[in-house]
């Protein structure tokens, strides 16, 4: 009696052994996928709020002002992002600004980066907007004296009139 009990109970331990495994094993790819697909669904989001910036910027045409306006309320529309800029560098009107806006705390903050020692043209995000001329994101990289934060970038430049427009 005591040899069969203990074979029945080593069959039913190694059992259920394997099931509970299998199940941790789905559970586990279930949680993987679902969180795969919640930071595809934030990318994709930053991408097309980012490229539809971008489209409304070359179609409008608006001021410095109003485009600092509309990439501000850009990123209060955005929870996932942590900052958003513009920055236009018209060489025929020898006018450059980049105005970043990015959250600190619970507020937004601002900087232009142009007037700043930040040196934005010596950036590798910058250089790879420049070379690419299409939207794509950057690889991580510190950014030290905007953001100060590790971060990576999606950016979406255009050349419009004669400048070259990156938001």
């Amino acid at each position: 009696v005591i040899s069969i009990f203990t074979v029945v109970n080593t069959y039913d331990y190694l059992f259920t052994k394997e099931l509970l495994n299998k199940q941790l094993r789905q559970l586990a790819e279930f949680e993987v996928l679902s969180s795969e697909r919640t930071v595809s669904d934030i990318l994709d989001n930053l991408q097309n709020q980012a490229n539809l910036t971008a489209a409304l910027i070359k179609q409008v045409s608006p001021s410095q002002k109003k485009l600092e306006s509309m990439v501000k309320t850009a990123l209060q529309q955005n929870e996932h992002a942590y900052g958003m800029s513009v920055v236009v560098d018209d060489k025929e009107k020898n006018e450059f600004y980049a105005s970043y806006f990015y959250r600190e705390g619970h507020k937004i903050s601002f900087v232009n980066l142009a007037n700043t020692g930040y040196n934005l043209r010596s950036k590798e995000w910058y250089q790879q907007a420049l070379r690419l001329e299409s939207p794509s994101w950057t690889e991580p990289y510190f950014d030290e004296g905007a953001g100060d934060v590790l971060m990576i970038t999606y950016l979406a430049p255009f050349k419009h009139k004669g400048n070259f427009t990156l938001v």
